[in-house]
């Protein structure tokens, strides 16, 4: 199954300085065959809000497979682009707060809902398409923005 971002319960953060990218993201790191997708991204994302919860000033934190970044008195701040391990930054799943970020919703199987927002690459896949939520689960489109959890 291809792979897209699904932020569950989002906390927006600004990160101030971040510079503007066009990210190209495989679709599946293990078949570069099926291709690539790009997100844009700006100075706002959603992160969890589990991951929210675990920030503190004066440490570093890394948005995955794109940049580092810090609390600083109160404000979350670029560092730099470059992965690297001895900074031991935590590593946050991500999406850009930009119209490109839909919100959605996963069917658990318990019968509850979880929302969030997700890809907008993913928003685009026919219905019944079934895909990876990265650091999420398998799940799939039922139709919209909505989709079914079917297992880890």
């Amino acid at each position: 199954s291809n792979i897209y971002f699904f932020v569950p319960n989002p906390k927006k953060i600004n990160v101030l300085w971040a510079p503007k990218k066009k990210v190209l993201l495989a679709l599946h790191p293990q078949h570069p065959e099926h291709g690539k997708r790009e997100i844009k991204t700006g100075a706002g994302f959603y992160i969890a809000e589990e991951d929210y919860k675990q920030i503190v000033d004066g440490k570093t934190y890394r948005l995955m497979n794109l940049f580092n970044f810090e609390k600083k008195k109160g404000k979350f701040v670029f560092i730099s682009e470059e992965h690297d391990a001895k900074l031991n930054a935590p590593m946050f799943h991500w999406l850009p707060a930009t119209r490109d970020s839909q919100k959605g919703k996963v069917l658990m199987p318990t019968g509850t809902w979880v929302e969030g927002y997700i890809e907008g690459n993913a928003s685009k896949l026919p219905d019944g398409t079934q895909i990876q939520f990265e650091r999420f689960g398998f799940c799939k489109k039922n139709k919209g923005n909505e989709f079914w959890f079917t297992h880890k």
